[in-house]
């Protein structure tokens, strides 16, 4: 909770979330609240892909923080640390997709 809270009121992190290019690296607390936040929402992905009414309910009630997450460290995901690791936080980015779509209906 702490480091998505850090996350979401970080200026650097919303530079990114709102596509404006910042310069790597970031600060190392940052770098490791953002990779520690990413991989988490990666375990819940795993777990969540082999159940799909947990994974519904999931959405509906932790949705929106799922949502902003993926949202905002995307760039970072899909970017930097992909390079590194094509496969890096694959099922975040599943769930991550999944609530953004939910989201948008659900509004």
């Amino acid at each position: 909770m702490e480091y998505r809270e850090m996350l979401s009121t970080d200026a650097t992190m919303d530079r990114i979330r709102s596509g404006v290019q910042v310069a790597l690296p970031l600060d190392d607390m940052l770098e490791k609240a953002a990779r520690y936040v990413a991989v988490s929402y990666d375990k819940l992905g795993f777990i969540l892909k082999y159940d799909q009414d947990l994974e519904r309910r999931v959405s509906e009630w932790h949705g929106d923080d799922i949502d902003e997450m993926w949202t905002m460290l995307q760039p970072l995901v899909k970017g930097k640390w992909r390079e590194r690791s094509p496969r890096y936080a694959m099922e975040f980015e599943r769930i991550g997709q999944k609530a953004v779509e939910f989201e948008a209906v659900h509004r």
